[in-house]
């Protein structure tokens, strides 16, 4: 199977292809999920506690 992407061009066996695209979607999918699980976490954390510190008025 023949790739070619603007100029480039390269040619694999079809398996080698999807392997690599499976992996690829692995750590992009890991990735974003690990993102996204860290996005949630922060933004349900309580905010710290004023220790000290004088009210605004």
């Amino acid at each position: 199977m023949t790739i070619t992407f603007l100029t480039a061009s390269l040619t694999l066996p079809a398996s080698v292809l999807v392997a690599v695209v499976y992996v690829l979607g692995m750590l992009t999918g890991g990735s974003l999920l690990a993102l996204l699980r860290g996005a949630v976490r922060k933004a349900s954390q309580q905010p710290p506690a004023d220790s000290g510190a004088a009210p605004k008025p």
